[in-house]
């Protein structure tokens, strides 16, 4: 019976959740034009993935928490080939923690163009803790 009690205790501890993703829709980018791929390359900015990622992240998405935020390259992660996911290509990834505690994620797909690069599509998922089911309290089996 102690050895249960202490398996409670630890439980309570650490909470009896576990975390699960909720996907957003892909949001796909329009392909730019020739002329809008010459007119970019003068946009120094885009020879750095995360700082294209930054730019498109503010221009496409209403996130309140960080709108109009200045470019920070500590928030910013990229991947120019990640063998877990090589369908992927390369992408940049930025995390933030809401008002509520809950963990957003985004990841901009890139392609290059010479020496810039290019977003073609932005996917973002939220991560919520959600109470485990097998450790719900109820009253018995379901009726």
């Amino acid at each position: 019976m102690g050895a249960a009690i202490r398996a409670l205790a630890i439980l309570g501890l650490f909470g009896c959740t576990q975390p699960h993703a909720v996907d957003a829709p892909d949001i796909d980018l329009p392909a730019p034009g020739e002329a809008q791929i010459a007119s970019w390359a003068a946009e120094s900015f885009r020879r750095d993935p995360c700082q294209v990622a930054h730019y498109e992240l503010q221009l496409r998405l209403d996130v309140l928490e960080w709108r109009g935020e200045r470019y920070n390259p500590r928030k910013y992660v990229f991947y120019e080939r990640d063998p877990e996911h090589p369908e992927w290509g390369s992408y940049v990834v930025r995390g933030y923690t809401d008002r509520s505690g809950r963990l957003w994620r985004y990841r901009v797909k890139l392609r290059r163009a010479g020496d810039i690069w290019i977003a073609t599509q932005i996917s973002h998922y939220l991560t919520v803790e959600l109470e485990h089911p097998a450790l719900e309290r109820d009253s018995g089996p379901p009726k």
